[in-house]
């Protein structure tokens, strides 16, 4: 067997593979942008005790309020009276 056909017989399914991997990268990546699309914003935090925090979290337009320690509590949806 010449050299040049086991060079082509390994490089070929090489060359094929990282093609598949960079289209489901790229797939994936396209996924991700769509899954999260960026409209949840932190607003501001305080902390107000070790690992014990409040969070002001605008979604989709809307201020909520959260605690945030060992898990995320919503407190109260906020309007803009409220923040000003």
């Amino acid at each position: 067997m010449p050299f040049s056909y086991s060079l082509v017989s390994t490089t070929l399914p090489l060359l094929i593979l990282c093609a598949i991997l960079y289209l489901v990268l790229k797939w994936a990546e396209k996924f991700k942008m769509k899954r999260f699309s960026g409209e949840m914003k932190v607003i501001d935090r305080l902390q107000v005790g070790p690992n014990q925090s409040l969070v002001i979290v605008k979604i989709r337009a809307k201020d909520y309020l959260l605690s945030v320690s060992k898990d995320v509590t919503l407190l109260k949806g906020l309007n803009e009276e409220v923040l000003d």
